[in-house]
């Protein structure tokens, strides 16, 4: 009889991957916004508070992150196991890249492949001080990995 990931649990882990994904995404279009100076009809500034606004220098994200985002945009994002092999590569360049298994956590679940996904949550959580969406979300993965583990 095949084992198969139980619904539930299956939209939970593609939530959770998914909530990764937008936490990452904000974080790159926060950094490239320029800052704009806030405009209130009606109110003028006093002269000394009349100045230019703040040149902000385009921060450019990291090589895996830039990699990431340009292997997303050439695949659907409904079919998340035609990523594995983009992101196979990524992560055998970058192993030290928690966002990469994040991906490649919902890819696998997608596909059934509990052990390989158990095996990224730990790697994402190995490195979860160098990625604030795994930080801000620790409850969540490790309770993706009991559950995991719990159903094998």
């Amino acid at each position: 009889m095949e084992r198969r990931f139980p619904v539930g649990l299956r939209s939970f882990l593609t939530a959770g991957v998914m909530s990764a994904l937008m936490g990452t995404v904000a974080t790159i279009a926060t950094a490239e916004q320029s800052r704009q100076p806030i405009l209130i009809s009606g109110i003028q500034e006093p002269e000394e508070m009349r100045v230019e606004p703040l040149q902000s220098n385009k921060v450019e994200p990291p090589a895996p992150l830039r990699e990431l985002a340009e292997a997303t945009n050439n695949f659907s994002k409904k079919n998340l196991p035609e990523w594995l092999p983009v992101l196979d590569r990524i992560l055998a360049k970058y192993p030290d890249f928690p966002e990469g298994y994040v991906f490649r956590i919902g890819a696998l679940c997608e596909i059934n492949d509990r052990r390989r996904a158990i095996s990224d949550i730990n790697s994402a959580l190995k490195f979860k001080n160098s990625s604030q969406s795994i930080k801000d979300g620790l409850a969540g993965w490790l309770s993706m990995r009991a559950k995991l583990a719990c159903r094998w």
